[in-house]
């Protein structure tokens, strides 16, 4: 990988912190909606991270 190649997911792995962090901010807040919207979104955001991660291994 180049520099910029590197960067780019470095953005993208920020993005999805601060995603997982507003998940979080709703399940904490915002009641019945907040708890299925935020645990989704969190949830989500866990799966799609465990599935680069054996991506990675699995090269």
């Amino acid at each position: 990988m180049t520099d910029p190649d590197l960067t780019l997911a470095d953005v993208y792995r920020m993005l999805e912190l601060v995603a997982f962090l507003l998940a979080v901010l709703v399940f904490q807040n915002g009641g019945t909606v907040g708890t299925v919207v935020g645990g989704g979104a969190a949830f989500l955001l866990a799966f799609d991270a465990l599935l680069r991660f054996a991506e990675r291994i699995g090269e």
